[in-house]
C-alpha cells in the first residue's frame, strides 16, 4: 500500500481536541455493531495520540530532510524528501517510508507566484502535515439507509501525509531558543515627543534625550522617576549623541541651520553638572570638516576619546578625552565612501567600521596621526553596522548587521572566513551588545530582537528571539551596564504632535527551569504543518541546492540563480535513544574537549574571577566596643574595585533589633535599618581609579551610639551587603555569599563567594559599652 501523499485526493484531517476516554465493556450476550468496533479503535488511537502529544511533544524525530535533486536541470522545480518520522501538535505519527521526489512548484502558493510572473525574492517554508486517506473501495453488502445495492465504502483508512509550501510574508521567525532574552515594556516610558537619540549617564542616574521636529531640544531626564530635570533648545536637528565615561561631558553632532544647509555639521560639547544639569548652550563647538554631511555618528572609547564618522563620505576625526578644542582633532582620515558608525576595540587601539552594502570591514589604526583603513574581506555579507563583542581576553569579535540579507553575523576579524549568521525578521538598523550575558539586541524600524551570541557561535540555528514591537522609527538605543534595561528612542509619526517618546524596556533572561515546571497541557485544534526546511531568496527559475560548509556568498548565489535549502530551521524532537547518546557523550567527554571558538563570557556556573568581600574590621559573631565603633566605624573591604555609585543605603545596611510583644503577646524581635552615612573608601595606595573604590565604611555619631546603649550594656547589631546591587569594574555582581568557614575568608581565595555573581552577605557582632 503506497504512502505517497499525491496518491489520494480525498485525504483529510480530524480535530484533535482531547475528549474523555471511554472503552468498550464486553460481556457474554452483548450485541456488537459498527459503533462498538469504531470505539474500540478510537480508544487506543486516542491513548497513543495523547501519549505522544503530552509526553513527547512536537517535532521532527528523524530523517525528513529536504535535499537538492541530483539532476541540475530539475533543481528549479524538484526536491528530494528523505524518509523519516515526525509527531505533529495533535500527537499523530507522520511516517514517510520511502524517499520521494516532490515538485514544489505544484503547491498552490508557489503556483500563484508563477502565474502572476512574480520576480521578487521570497522565503519558502517546506512543511509536512498528517493526513488520513480512505482507500480500497469495496461494495457495501447492506446499508440500512441505502436505496440500492451499488453503495461502496473504503475498506481501509491510510494514515498518510501532505507536503506543503508556504510563502512567508515578512515576519517569519525561526523557533526561539530557550536561552533567549525577554523584553518587557510596561508603563515605563519617557513622554517626550519625537525622540531621536539618547545618551545614558548611569552613575548620574540621568539620560539625555534629543527630541523634536524639525528643530530639536536636549532634555535631561532622571532615570529613577523618568521626569524631565532640565532642557536646552538647539534650534537644529541633532544627528547623534554620545557621553563621556564619567558622565560629565555630553557630545552632540548637530546639523547646520536649514537656511544654510550647505554648511558642515557641528560638534557641540555640553558640560552638565550634577546639580542643575544641562541648562545652557554648548561650552565648546566647532564645524566638522568643510562641507555638508547628511549623517554623523559619535563613538566614545573607555578612556574618553571621541571618534566621529561622517557616514556618507567616510571622513573620520579622533579627539582626545574631554575634547578641549573641537576644532583641533588629534588625528583625521578620509576612508572614501559610505561607512557605518565606528566601534573601538577592547584595547582602544583599533576602530572598526563597516562598508555599507559591501562585504568589507575597515580596520583603522588609531595610534597613527593619519587614520587609514585596511579593509578586511568577509564574503557573503553586507557590513551595514558593526558592534563589538569582547571576550575580555583581547580576542575581540564583531557583530555585523546586514540589511541586504536581514541578518546578524558573528565574525572574528583575525579569521574572517568563519562567519556565524543569524537570520532576522526585519531589516536591522543597529545592534547593542551585552557582553556579560552574551546577547546582541538588534533594532529594526519598529521592533527589537535578541540574538544569543553563545548559541550562535556554537552553530545552533535557533539563536534569535521573536520580534518585540515598539513603535515606528526607532533610533540608536542605550543599554545599562547590567544589561537589564534599554532606553529606546522612537520618533513616531512626524505629523502627530504627541507621537514618539523613549521606551524603557526591561530585559530578563529566560528561566531554564520553566520548561520543567508544571505548565498548561500542549494542545491544538487541528493538525499543524511541521517545518522541514526554509529557502530564503527564492524567485522564479532559481535552482534549489543544499547549504554548503563553509557558507556560500548569497550575492553570488543570487547571481548564479541559486537558492539554498536550510534544514536547520526545523524543530527537532529527539528520541530517548538520541538523548541518552548525548548525555553519555557529555559525561564521557566532560572537560576533555579541544579548543573551541572564542565566545562571549556568560555569568553562569562556578567562576573564580568575581569580586568578593575580603576583610571586615570586626570579628564575625564577636564583640566590638562603643569606643572602637565611634573611632573607626564599620569598614568592609573588597577583593577588587567596585562601582562607587552602587554603595548606598539600599545595598549596605546596618540593622538594629527592636523587641515587641504584639504577636500573641509573645516577645518578637524585629530588625530595623539604622540610617547611617555610607562612605566609599580606598584602602590601597595608589587608590583605585574613579568611579570605583575598594572598601565601604559606615560611621555612627555619638548621639546614635548613646541612644543604642541607653537601656543596655550590650546590643547585637547585624550588617547586610546585597551583592546583586553592587557591580565590580566588569559590571558583574559582587560575589557576596558566604558559608562556613568563609568568615574570615579562606586563605586560598582571600574573599567570600560561591562562584556565582550576587548573593547576600550577613554578619553580626555584639556592641558593648566601653568602660
Amino acid at each position: 500500500m503506497s504512502t505517497n501523499h499525491q496518491t489520494y485526493a480525498s485525504c483529510g484531517c480530524e480535530e484533535c481536541k482531547p475528549r474523555a476516554l471511554a472503552r468498550n465493556h464486553y460481556f457474554t450476550g452483548k450485541l456488537l455493531v459498527e459503533r462498538d468496533f469504531s470505539d474500540e479503535q478510537w480508544f487506543f488511537r486516542e491513548k497513543i495520540r495523547l501519549h505522544h502529544q503530552r509526553l513527547h511533544g512536537t517535532g521532527i524525530v528523524c530523517g525528513l530532510s529536504i535535499s537538492e535533486h541530483p539532476n541540475a536541470n530539475c533543481q528549479d522545480h524538484l526536491v528530494i524528501v528523505e524518509p523519516g518520522s515526525a509527531i505533529d501538535c495533535c500527537g499523530h505519527d507522520i511516517l514517510v517510508a520511502e524517499k520521494e521526489t516532490w515538485d514544489f512548484t505544484s503547491a498552490p502558493e508557489v503556483k500563484a507566484l508563477i502565474q502572476a510572473k512574480d520576480t521578487d525574492e521570497h522565503v519558502l517554508e517546506f512543511c509536512i502535515a498528517w493526513r488520513e486517506c480512505p482507500t480500497e473501495e469495496i461494495p457495501v453488502l447492506y446499508d440500512e439507509c441505502g436505496c440500492n445495492d451499488l453503495q461502496c465504502a473504503p475498506n481501509r483508512i491510510l494514515e498518510s501525509y501532505a507536503l506543503e509550501v508556504r510563502v512567508h510574508p515578512p515576519g517569519y521567525a525561526p523557533p526561539i531558543h530557550s536561552y533567549g532574552a525577554r523584553f518587557e515594556w510596561g508603563a515605563r516610558s519617557i513622554d517626550i515627543a519625537h525622540a531621536t537619540a539618547v545618551a545614558l549617564d548611569e552613575n548620574g542616574q540621568r539620560v539625555f534625550v534629543a527630541a523634536g521636529t524639525p528643530a530639536e531640544t536636549l532634555y535631561q531626564v532622571g532615570t529613577q522617576h523618568l521626569l524631565t530635570e532640565a532642557s536646552v533648545p538647539t534650534g537644529r536637528a541633532v544627528l547623534d549623541l554620545a557621553l563621556s565615561p564619567d558622565g560629565h561631558t555630553l557630545y552632540a553632532a548637530v546639523a547646520p541651520d536649514p537656511a544654510t544647509s550647505t554648511d558642515p555639521p557641528e560638534l557641540w560639547i555640553f558640560t552638565p553638572d550634577a546639580g542643575t544639569g544641562i541648562v545652557a548652550g554648548p561650552a565648546r563647538y566647532a564645524p566638522l570638516g568643510a562641507a555638508a554631511e547628511p549623517g554623523i555618528a559619535l563613538t566614545v572609547a573607555g578612556d574618553g576619546r571621541l571618534l566621529v564618522v561622517a557616514t556618507a563620505s567616510g571622513h573620520i576625526w579622533l579627539f582626545p578625552a574631554g575634547v578641549a578644542d573641537p576644532s583641533t582633532p588629534s588625528a583625521t582620515g578620509t576612508l572614501g565612501g559610505a561607512r557605518s558608525p565606528a566601534v573601538f576595540s577592547s584595547d582602544g587601539n583599533t576602530a572598526w567600521l563597516g562598508q555599507s552594502t559591501a562585504a568589507f570591514v575597515d580596520t583603522v589604526d588609531l595610534t597613527q596621526a593619519t587614520l587609514n583603513a585596511t579593509p578586511v574581506a568577509i564574503a557573503g555579507i553586507s557590513a551595514d553596522g558593526v558592534a563589538l563583542v569582547s571576550t575580555g581576553s583581547g580576542a575581540d569579535r564583531l557583530a555585523i548587521i546586514d540589511r541586504t540579507n536581514n541578518s546578524l553575523h558573528l565574525v572574528d576579524p583575525a579569521n574572517p572566513a568563519q562567519v556565524q549568521s543569524a537570520p532576522l525578521t526585519s531589516s536591522p538598523l543597529f545592534a547593542v551588545i551585552d557582553s556579560g550575558r552574551g546577547t546582541a539586541i538588534v533594532a529594526s524600524a519598529k521592533a527589537l530582537q535578541a540574538v544569543n551570541l553563545v548559541v550562535l557561535a556554537s552553530g545552533t540555528s535557533n539563536a534569535v528571539s521573536a520580534e518585540y514591537p515598539i513603535e515606528a522609527n526607532i533610533g540608536r538605543a542605550a543599554l545599562t551596564n547590567s544589561g537589564r534595561r534599554l532606553f529606546v528612542p522612537f520618533s513616531g509619526d512626524p505629523s502627530v504632535a504627541e507621537s514618539g517618546g523613549v521606551a524603557v524596556v526591561d530585559i530578563g533572561s529566560a528561566d531554564c527551569r520553566d520548561a520543567l515546571r508544571g505548565q498548561a497541557c500542549p494542545a491544538c485544534g487541528v493538525p499543524d504543518c511541521l517545518t522541514l526546511a526554509l529557502v530564503r531568496g527564492w524567485s522564479l527559475g532559481r535552482k534549489l541546492e543544499d547549504v554548503q560548509d563553509p557558507p556560500t556568498d548569497p550575492t553570488k548565489d543570487a547571481a548564479n540563480g541559486i537558492a539554498r535549502i536550510d534544514n536547520s530551521a526545523r524543530t527537532v524532537l529527539a528520541s530517548t535513544q538520541a538523548i541518552t547518546q548525548a548525555l553519555t557523550c557529555i559525561m564521557d567527554h566532560a572537560g576533555v574537549g579541544g579548543t573551541g571558538p572564542q565566545v562571549p563570557a556568560v555569568p553562569s556556573g562556578i567562576r573564580t574571577d568575581l569580586t568578593g568581600i575580603s576583610a571586615l574590621n570586626w570579628t564575625h559573631g564577636g564583640s566590638l566596643s562603643t569606643q572602637d565603633l565611634m573611632r573607626s566605624g564599620l569598614v568592609i573591604s573588597f577583593s577588587a574595585p567596585v562601582q562607587t555609585s552602587d554603595l548606598h543605603d539600599q545595598s549596605i545596611m546596618l540593622l538594629v533589633p527592636q523587641v515587641s510583644k504584639r504577636v500573641a503577646d509573645l516577645p518578637v524581635t524585629c530588625w530595623c535599618q539604622l540610617a547611617v552615612p555610607i562612605t566609599a573608601l580606598n584602602l590601597v595606595t595608589p587608590p583605585t581609579t574613579p568611579p570605583t573604590c575598594n572598601a565601604v565604611g559606615m560611621k555612627l555619631n555619638d548621639s546614635q551610639v548613646n541612644a543604642l546603649m541607653e537601656k543596655s550594656k550590650s546590643l547585637a547589631l547585624r550588617v547586610q551587603v546585597h551583592g546583586d546591587l553592587i557591580r565590580d569594574k566588569n559590571n558583574l555582581g559582587l560575589d557576596a555569599n558566604h558559608l562556613p568557614p568563609w568568615l574570615p575568608p579562606p586563605p586560598k581565595t582571600g574573599k567570600t563567594g560561591d562562584g556565582i555573581p550576587g548573593g547576600l552577605f550577613e554578619s553580626w557582632f555584639t556592641l558593648t559599652l566601653s568602660p
